[in-house]
């Protein structure tokens, strides 16, 4: 209809012309006395043609544009479809999404929100786009956000953060994921995912608990049989020798030789025993930790263990080094401990204890250099083979109780453990040299 009405616009104006021209045309050739016929044929054919060529031309450019406007308003209304479709999709996977997700912009306002994101800080849907932080969220969770915002940003990566936000009484703990969102015309977002892991937190807060619990009766435990040990079963056995050296004494000059030999012998495997126990007994607890500090046990220890088991071993300790809190001192002593019962296993050498400040920490470093028996398969297989596996779980439960840090570094065939504590030192101590 409306083509038709361009079509009917258009022919009026050249069909007034074509008419006044024929009419005037018709007066000449009267006046003239010229018969018009022919000549008012041709001038009409002409009109006309020219008629028809204007308006068939107009119609055909406007059903052009007409077609034009009626793709592109489909393509419109496709994309309209399209862009509903996937918002449609998108609050679905929101809304069926454990945690919540937001999305900012580069000036901190929120340019997304989930439903779960909403209804958490109780704002109606909507309510908080185009807002900051600071006027959607606490103080306190405003500024963890963008910490975490601007990390992510100067990053250029995802950033993984674990976040404590609400009151004391209902405090929730989420894991939350940044990530940069870059969009074609430069602008810079960035999205986040969070997670609720309250309950699982909670139950890994417990199981730390009764792990720190665990090893601390164990350390206890281990502390009242070497005292046993030393106290009392070491002590009998170093009496029995000396009653079976007096007895020998006394025994009749005329006794025979065997019976001298078998008091001989009895004494002998008593002094062997003794040294036994009271070897045992330092290895439950070594007694100079508790009276004399780390370097001293430390020192003890390597002695020891090089004259036992004929392992090649190293201390690096400064002398005057002092004394730690007790905790962190039987903390590092037990990291020793396993650190080179992992390199006897392997059967790496040389091992080197090195214990020193740093930057206000503790640091202790075991390392073995791999050697001739830790190349090749050995020196290939992992620090956790064999019984180290557990032990490695043990020292990072130590260092994590004293909010410290363990890591366990592989270059080649070496390998080193790295533990450090904050450096609380109840006796004065040196740096490194």
């Amino acid at each position: 209809m409306w083509a038709w009405g361009g079509v009917a616009t258009v022919s009026v104006p050249y069909a007034v012309v074509a008419f006044v021209g024929l009419a005037s045309v018709d007066r000449w050739a009267g006046s003239a006395g010229v018969g018009g016929g022919w000549l008012k044929s041709a001038v009409f054919a002409g009109a006309t043609a020219l008629f028809f060529h204007v308006v068939l031309r107009r119609h055909a450019l406007e059903n052009r544009a007409l077609r034009s406007s009626w793709v592109a308003a489909e393509e419109r209304v496709r994309r309209e479809e399209l862009a509903r479709i996937d918002e449609v999709r998108l609050g679905a996977l929101m809304a069926g999404l454990p945690g919540f997700a937001f999305m900012v912009d580069e000036q901190s306002r929120f340019v997304y929100l989930s439903p779960k994101f909403e209804a958490r800080h109780g704002l109606e849907a909507g309510a908080g786009l185009g807002r900051v932080f600071d006027a959607v969220l606490p103080a306190g969770e405003a500024g963890a956000v963008r910490s975490a915002v601007e990390g992510s940003l100067a990053l250029g990566g995802p950033a993984a953060c674990v976040e404590h936000f609400g009151s004391d009484e209902a405090r929730r703990v989420y894991l939350t994921i940044y990530f940069p969102v870059p969009v074609p015309d430069g602008r810079r977002f960035v999205g986040a995912v969070g997670l609720d892991i309250t309950e699982r937190n909670g139950a890994d807060e417990a199981i730390h608990k009764l792990a720190g619990h665990l090893l601390g009766a164990n350390d206890d435990e281990r502390r009242r049989l070497a005292r046993e040990l030393h106290d009392t079963t070491a002590q009998d056995l170093t009496a029995i020798g000396l009653g079976l050296t007096r007895a020998l004494q006394l025994a009749p000059v005329n006794s025979p030789p065997a019976l001298h030999d078998l008091v001989q012998e009895c004494v002998q495997m008593v002094e062997q025993s003794g040294r036994g126990v009271r070897a045992m007994s330092y290895l439950l607890h070594p007694p100079l930790l508790d009276e004399m500090g780390l370097a001293a046990a430390l020192t003890e220890f390597v002695d020891g263990m090089a004259r036992r088991s004929g392992l090649e071993i190293h201390l690096e300790c400064p002398e005057d080094f002092g004394r730690l809190e007790r905790r962190c001192e039987m903390a590092l002593f037990r990291v020793m401990e396993a650190g080179v019962g992992i390199a006897r296993r392997r059967g790496t050498t040389p091992v080197t204890v090195d214990l020193f400040r740093e930057e206000g920490w503790v640091v202790l470093e075991v390392r073995d250099g791999g050697g001739v028996e830790g190349s090749a398969a050995r020196g290939a297989a992992s620090v956790k083979d064999g019984g180290g596996e557990m032990d490695l779980l043990a020292m990072k439960e130590r260092m994590r109780m004293l909010g410290g840090e363990l890591v366990v570094e592989r270059h080649g065939g070496e390998a080193t453990v790295r533990a450090r504590v904050p450096g609380v030192v109840v006796e004065g101590a040196v740096g490194r040299k």
